[in-house]
């Protein structure tokens, strides 16, 4: 006998005669309740966004345990997540966003929040608009660029080795930590130094100076939070680089 051919839509199993056709598929979970309520719009000069104490459900905040996860709107898979990275001085809770989210499709998207594994609220981040935002809704976290002077003329060679150095942060920086977790440290233990150099990190949001003279068995030992700047906590990819400091043009005026 000849088989039966059914349509799509009627959702036979695989197994049925002439079908061979799925079942059509589950809907996505629906979100967590907009508690939140809450739009952030996000461009792709900026580096995160932060969002108001008041969005996050608990009385007590610790950051280490609140992480955040992204997926476009109408999509059921989670593609993206990232930890909360530190608080501002209002109490904000800051996300760093990285490529990959910029990488993303223009568009909608909706981000999970979930403190010590717990859904706790949802906000849409919106990657198209450019509308201004209230100040007293999640905000985007501007990119900022810190201005330092052009090498100065007839200075001493105190830093040539170090005029084209870059690099970046392999690990995470701690506010506290005092090793400087480049990826090839050998970059800075093979100078000899007769004065303290000042290194630039910055990460597009916080900027900070260290100073930096020898190495300690093969680490890259710093002073943190120098030329008037604060220590700051730093994300893996930051750079450090050499910079005209004020500091810097006094000591290569001044030679050895």
């Amino acid at each position: 006998m000849g088989c039966s051919t059914c349509k799509c839509e009627d959702a036979h199993p695989l197994s049925s005669c002439g079908c061979g056709c799925k079942p059509p598929p589950k809907p996505c979970a629906p979100p967590t309740i907009l508690s939140c309520a809450a739009k952030v719009k996000v461009l792709a000069s900026d580096a995160g966004v932060v969002l108001p104490r008041s969005c996050i459900c608990t009385d007590g905040l610790d950051v280490s345990l609140l992480k955040m996860r992204v997926r476009r709107r109408g999509e059921c898979e989670w593609t993206l997540e990232y930890p909360a990275w530190d608080l501002d001085d209002a109490g904000g809770v800051r996300f760093l966003l990285d490529d990959l989210f910029f990488k993303q499709k223009l568009g909608r998207y909706e981000a999970e929040l979930a403190y010590d594994g717990e859904r706790c609220a949802t906000i849409e981040i919106d990657y198209r608009k450019k509308c201004p935002v209230s100040a007293k809704r999640p905000a985007p976290i501007k990119r900022v660029e810190p201005c330092y002077p052009s090498a100065p003329q007839g200075v001493n060679p105190v830093f040539e080795p170090l005029y084209t150095f870059c690099t970046s942060l392999c690990s995470i920086m701690e506010k506290d930590a005092q090793v400087l977790p480049i990826c090839d440290p050998s970059l800075l233990c093979g100078l000899v130094l007769c004065r303290p150099v000042q290194l630039a990190i910055d990460d597009g949001v916080h900027h900070e100076l260290v100073e930096f003279s020898a190495c300690q068995s093969g680490a890259v030992v710093v002073t943190r939070g120098v030329g008037g700047t604060t220590p700051q906590r730093f994300p893996a990819g930051s750079r450090v680089m050499f910079v005209w400091s004020p500091d810097n043009v006094t000591a290569a005026v001044e030679g050895c």
